[in-house]
């Protein structure tokens, strides 16, 4: 992935996260049934109450007033990127478990026999990490590190067979292996924002039926559908190219 592509993934999932905080503040502001003109108000009044807040810089030179302005872009151009790099990081804590779930369920609906062998065949780096995470179980709550030691194997066997497909894969196909991973991470971390917003409605309108339980019921599946649709598709294409691959 290049500096340019990086750069793009991360703004906008970024800016996907402050256009839903924009919509949060918007929704949680308004009355109860709030219509549309209500919104246009309470925009207005923002927008006056930062002209207000501004309102200093116009009494500055032409240059410091160009100065701010250049300073503040940057400000607000690293703020979506980071913000960008702090959902991936979230998202890939948020849906773990799903992920390995569809993972493993995946390995043992198939014929996994061509895993087995191609873990086998690079055993050195693979050592039982394949074996250990289908025949032991995600989650154990006698043991809270089990979590913990299935999704360092998960990581290890996603990551060993893209790079085999990297590897072994013409530039055509490495390409498009490489476009749905980065489409399913940015799916991922904004399904990571919609959750984030659906907690907040959540905690900040606890007497408000539709604001504490049904939009955020409803921000939950519409995310997790996005995000395992996503990684379903990422999955089922990872492990086909290297299935035809290892034939070879």
């Amino acid at each position: 992935m290049t500096n340019t592509e990086r750069l793009t993934e991360y703004s906008i999932s970024g800016g996907m996260f402050w256009l839903a905080l924009f919509a949060f503040a918007t929704v949680t502001q308004l009355p109860s049934g709030g219509s549309f003109q209500e919104a246009i108000i309470l925009w207005e009044f923002w927008i006056k109450s930062l002209a207000d807040v501004l309102a200093p810089l116009n009494e500055a030179g032409d240059v410091l007033k160009s100065a701010f302005g250049t300073v503040f872009g940057v400000l607000g151009i690293i703020m979506i990127f980071c913000t960008g790099i702090l959902l991936d990081i979230f998202s890939a804590v948020l849906f773990a478990f799903p992920e390995m779930c569809h993972f493993k369920r995946w390995l043992v609906r198939n014929n996994s026999n061509w895993v087995n062998q191609l873990c086998e065949e690079n055993k050195s780096y693979i050592g039982s990490a394949f074996t250990l995470f289908l025949d032991e179980k995600l989650l154990d709550a006698k043991d809270p590190g089990q979590f913990f030691r299935q999704r360092q194997r998960y990581t290890k066997l996603r990551s060993f067979l893209v790079s085999f497909i990297l590897l072994n894969a013409n530039e055509g196909h490495s390409a498009d292996l490489m476009n749905q991973l980065r489409l399913w991470r940015q799916s991922r971390a904004i399904a990571a924002a919609m959750v984030t917003m659906g907690a907040a409605l959540n905690f900040s309108s606890p007497n408000n039926l539709w604001l504490a339980i049904l939009i955020p019921v409803v921000l939950f599946l519409v995310s997790y559908s996005i995000a395992l649709g996503m990684f379903a598709r990422v999955n089922v294409t990872m492990c086909s190219m290297a299935y035809l691959l290892n034939k070879k």
